[in-house]
């Protein structure tokens, strides 16, 4: 699946790391990794006290092509919490 340009764009704001950060009124922990030379990258917000968990891969391939697998969550949820979430 492509992103959208919003998605690519919160992802893309995100620090690498293990962070708190706000959304939606809660606080979540996200967790942000780069592996094989930044070519793939993972993204985990996990709300505190809640039942929302957001997980999605992102892979950058040649010739500049990105793609995205969210697993089990909704595309729109995940864009929304990257539209939302304000890191610590």
């Amino acid at each position: 699946m492509t992103p959208s340009a919003a998605f690519l764009t919160g992802f893309d704001a995100l620090p690498t790391g293990g962070y708190g950060a706000t959304a939606f009124g809660s606080r979540w922990r996200v967790t942000k990794g780069a592996f094989g030379g930044a070519r793939s990258e993972k993204l985990v917000a996990e709300e505190l006290g809640g039942d929302r968990l957001y997980s999605v891969i992102l892979y950058r391939l040649a010739g500049g092509v990105t793609m995205i697998n969210p697993g089990d969550s909704a595309v729109e949820d995940i864009e929304a919490f990257l539209g939302a979430v304000e890191v610590d």
